[in-house]
C-alpha cells in the first residue's frame, strides 16, 4: 500500500472521530450550563369561602407560593399549601383584603378604617395606619417592605 492511500483511509476516520468528540462536548456543555429544572408539583386544594367572593375578601396566594390567606367566619386564615388544614390568625375579626408581604412573612389586612399587619407564624398584630376619611381602597407592599 502506498503512503497516499494510507493517508486517504485515515482522513475519514479522523474526521468521524472529530465529529463524535465535538457532538459529545456540545451535549456535555449543554447539560452542564442548562440543567433540567426540577419538576414542580401540582397542588390542588379546596377552600370553603363564605358569602360572595370579591376583591375585598378573595383569597391571596403568598409570593413564595407556599401559602394562601383567606377569610373564613369573618377572620383571617392562613393555609400552608403542604398541609390539609388552615389555621386562624388570632384577633383578626372583621378583616378584609389580605395582602402578603414580599417575603411571605406577614399579611396586612383592613378592619374598618384601620390597616393592620400580622405575622404569618406567631406574634402580635401591629397597627400600620388609620384611614383619615374612613376608607381604604386596598393595600400593597413596596419592595423594601
Amino acid at each position: 500500500m502506498s503512503q497516499s492511500s494510507n493517508t486517504s483511509l485515515r482522513s475519514p476516520f479522523i474526521a468521524a472521530i472529530t465529529v463524535v468528540i465535538a457532538v459529545a462536548a456540545w451535549y456535555g456543555a449543554k447539560a452542564y450550563y442548562h440543567p433540567v429544572p426540577p419538576e414542580i408539583p401540582v397542588r390542588k386544594f379546596q377552600i370553603a369561602m363564605e358569602g360572595r367572593v370579591g376583591p375585598w375578601n378573595g383569597p391571596a396566594i403568598s409570593p413564595d407560593g407556599t401559602g394562601v390567606a383567606y377569610r373564613q367566619r369573618g377572620r383571617l386564615w392562613i393555609r400552608d399549601l403542604d398541609k390539609t388544614e388552615g389555621r386562624e390568625i388570632p384577633g383578626t375579626d372583621g378583616q378584609n383584603r389580605p395582602t402578603w408581604s414580599p417575603d411571605s412573612d406577614f399579611v396586612v389586612y383592613i378592619v374598618g378604617n384601620i390597616l393592620l399587619k400580622s405575622p404569618v407564624s406567631e406574634g402580635p398584630k401591629t397597627l400600620v395606619c388609620e384611614a383619615t376619611d374612613g376608607r381604604f381602597g386596598g393595600s400593597t407592599w413596596k419592595p423594601d417592605g
